[in-house]
């Protein structure tokens, strides 16, 4: 078995990040398909409190990338110093065998 000791901060939060944009980018998505269902009564009497507009569609997963990235800083951070005082993960690897090439003719 081996053991995961370290994460790199910065590689744990660009992953994060990533994951934040497409589960804003998913949520936005989400939000404009269910706005077609909010009957227009209410939406005359409340204006349009309810409505995705081009701002929130781009900065909703905006937002979600920062405070994932963040998120990721800090969570990679965290591990880095539980691993000192309990250890790290343990994890059991396999070596992938290559497959041979075929000859070109």
């Amino acid at each position: 078995m081996q053991q995961v000791k370290k994460l790199g901060v910065l590689s744990v939060a660009k992953i994060t990040a990533l994951f934040g944009l497409l589960m804003g980018i998913v949520g936005v998505i989400i939000a404009l398909l269910f706005q077609g269902f909010v009957p227009a009564e209410l939406l005359a009497t409340y204006g349009f409190v309810g409505a995705i507009t081009w701002g929130t569609a781009i900065s909703i997963p905006l937002a979600y990338l920062v405070i994932y990235f963040i998120g990721g800083m800090v969570g990679a951070a965290i591990y880095n110093i539980f691993t000192r005082w309990v250890g790290g993960i343990r994890v059991e690897l396999s070596e992938v065998k290559a497959k041979p090439k075929k000859k070109k003719r």
